[in-house]
């Protein structure tokens, strides 16, 4: 183990940031040594101001998780209000579709009614009787 100081030619940038774990008080079979040993804290010993800092960047980021959540909580309810819009459009389009398809279903009927008429008529020998006005007699 190394005890001497570090030269500046001896520092390794790629090193720097590991853990030293040297300490001369750290001594096989000598327990009372142990209590004298104190992590090294970067920054120089400010650690008021590094404490103080601290507290200021995890007030930032309770802010910025305040707001997200806020932010997300607009967000649901614009998707919750889109779908809802979505869906009474859908159901309004399926009506039109409904009234739609038996509006063209009670013309087929009345259609094959009038052809049966006809047809029973014709079979008949009675000429068929005009078409409503507005209709033509091929419809």
């Amino acid at each position: 183990m190394q005890s001497k100081p570090i030269r500046n030619a001896d520092f390794n940038v790629d090193t720097a940031k590991h853990v030293t774990f040297y300490n001369e008080k750290f001594k096989r079979g000598r327990c009372d040594l142990l209590v004298e040993i104190q992590r090294t804290t970067r920054g120089g010993g400010s650690t008021h101001s590094s404490n103080e800092d601290q507290a200021r960047h995890i007030q930032e980021l309770k802010q910025q998780v305040s707001t997200l959540e806020t932010k997300i909580e607009s967000l649901n309810k614009q998707f919750d209000d889109r779908v809802r819009r979505l869906e009474l459009d859908m159901l309004s389009k399926m009506e039109q579709i409904m009234v739609a398809m038996q509006q063209q279903h009670q013309q087929q009927h009345s259609h094959a009614q009038m052809l049966d008429t006809i047809s029973s008529l014709a079979t008949a020998g009675v000429s068929p009787p005009p078409p409503p006005p507005g209709q033509s007699p091929q419809q």
